[in-house]
């Protein structure tokens, strides 16, 4: 259940919207490609890329999204953008994962990974 108001209009409109891109591009197979097309990386619009890739992999995976989804979208959007690591749930790190390389976009962790996510950053961030 989705608490916050906010939240739950970033929900309902993801929802709403994939829900009816869906749709489209099963009734056309044209559609994802000419409206979403597979973007290769650029990195003077970083987050294009991200949405964009991401959207289209909604639209491709059909699955009702769940409740927290739209939040999880946001978060995944600009945590794997704007970050250098991040962690995110199995499913939205392997939809990351997905996208065209190379790509400047984070290293991605899930929750099996947080030892591993600790390592890295303490590693990145010594001096030596």
């Amino acid at each position: 259940m989705i608490r916050f108001a906010g939240a739950r209009r970033i929900h309902e409109a993801l929802r709403n919207r994939v829900g009816t891109y869906s749709n489209t591009s099963k009734r056309d197979a044209r559609w994802l490609n000419e409206k979403f097309p597979r973007l290769p990386f650029n990195p003077s619009r970083p987050a294009t890329f991200t949405h964009v890739n991401l959207v289209r992999t909604l639209i491709i995976e059909a699955n009702p999204l769940k409740n927290g989804d739209g939040m999880d979208f946001c978060h995944a959007v600009m945590a794997s953008t704007f970050a250098s690591f991040a962690a995110l749930d199995k499913h939205w790190k392997c939809r990351i994962e997905g996208f065209p390389r190379p790509n400047g976009l984070a290293r991605i962790y899930s929750g099996t990974e947080l030892a591993a996510m600790v390592a890295d950053i303490e590693a990145w961030a010594s001096p030596n």
